[in-house]
């Protein structure tokens, strides 16, 4: 119930964003056929300027830091508990490949025992139950081999931590469509992790037949299986876990209708309820929009509530967006935080579920 007194409370916060995703790095040790973000050396935000962001930006619901592989930089421990210190962020959350175990019990024992009212969550990207087909299409021999002992390793891990969250978040692509609802089974069975999620692939790929001729009866098929899965849901009991079932129902209703009708069903609020920050120093409003960028912190010293009140950022904010994307964290705020997608959502909680 906390959780849903937190994000209600962020419904009226006009000071800046209630979540951000934060790009801290642009290395990474994978060439991931579908990533569209492919890897490149870039001047990095160093831990200082983080310390500026998070003192500047207001309070925060939710943190996603990623990459690149996050794992990558030496401070990734200090920027997350600066903006649980700062910014008072309840929920932290950080995707990784999976191959460097090691770094990840470093860091988890950097972070829980210094914020044990900070929900983290390690997210594994895991695409495939088949180990050589994943280490194909992640570009790394082996990967998969690691990706299971990071995940066994979390949990293990959570009998030190309560406050830490493992989690795999697989990717629906043109390379597993044929097979996703098989390996979502297996690894609802066999991956030692709280949580399944399910990402359909988006953006320009590194590779172009990533995202080419996708079934999204057979993207559908996956989702309703997902909404009965006692498995997506492991961080939720009661309530808080009908309304989880119902916003996944909703957003897959309005991913088919993205697709189908070119449209968003919903007003879209990224660049007002959420943001993207890069490790530049760039600012975007979401991962879709790269052609829109905002502004840079380096430009206001770093300083956020500057960046927030500037021009290019209020102009936005009154921008009648015409785009259409499938962006799950996007998609989310839509259905959270508007009041049609508030409702879609009781409605689907009123319904019978599974």
């Amino acid at each position: 119930m906390n959780r849903l007194v937190s994000i209600a409370r962020q419904s009226f916060k006009r000071d800046g964003p209630p979540q951000i995703v934060l790009f801290v790095t642009r290395r990474c040790n994978a060439h991931c056929k579908f990533c569209f973000y492919p890897p490149s050396k870039t001047p990095e935000m160093t831990l200082e300027e983080y310390d500026r962001l998070s003192q500047t930006i207001g309070r925060l619901h939710w943190v996603l830091v990623g990459g690149g592989e996050p794992f990558l930089r030496d401070d990734l421990g200090e920027i997350g508990l600066l903006f649980h210190r700062n910014a008072g962020v309840r929920y932290l959350q950080i995707p990784t490949n999976g191959s460097m175990p090691d770094r990840v019990e470093n860091i988890v024992r950097q972070i829980c025992p210094k914020a044990p009212d900070l929900q983290f969550v390690v997210s594994i990207s895991v695409d495939d139950t088949d180990p050589a087909r994943h280490d194909e299409v992640r570009g790394i021999p082996g990967c998969f081999d690691k990706a299971m002992a990071a995940m066994r390793l979390l949990q293990s891990l959570k009998k030190e931590f309560p406050n830490l969250g493992s989690a795999c978040n697989m990717t629906f692509t043109a390379y597993n469509q044929d097979r996703f609802l098989d390996i979502y089974r297996q690894a609802e069975s066999s991956f030692p992790v709280d949580t399944l999620s399910v990402g359909l692939v988006r953006g320009k790929t590194v590779c172009d037949d990533a995202g080419q001729g996708l079934d999204m009866e057979k993207y559908r098929r996956v989702h309703e299986y997902l909404s009965r899965s006692h498995k997506r849901y492991g961080f939720f009991r009661g309530l808080e876990q009908r309304l989880a079932r119902a916003k996944d129902i909703v957003q897959r209703e309005m991913i088919m209708e993205i697709k189908k009708h070119k449209r968003m069903p919903l007003p879209c609020l990224a660049g007002l309820k959420s943001l993207v920050i890069l490790e530049t120093g760039d600012i975007y409003p979401c991962e879709m929009l790269f052609d829109r960028k905002l502004g840079n912190l380096r430009d206001f010293d770093g300083d956020f509530s500057r960046f927030w009140q500037s021009p290019p950022a209020r102009e936005f904010r009154q921008w009648k967006k015409t785009c259409h994307c499938t962006y799950e964290c996007a998609i989310a705020q839509s259905i959270i935080f508007t009041p049609q997608g508030f409702c879609r959502t009781l409605l689907a909680a009123m319904r019978k579920q599974d």
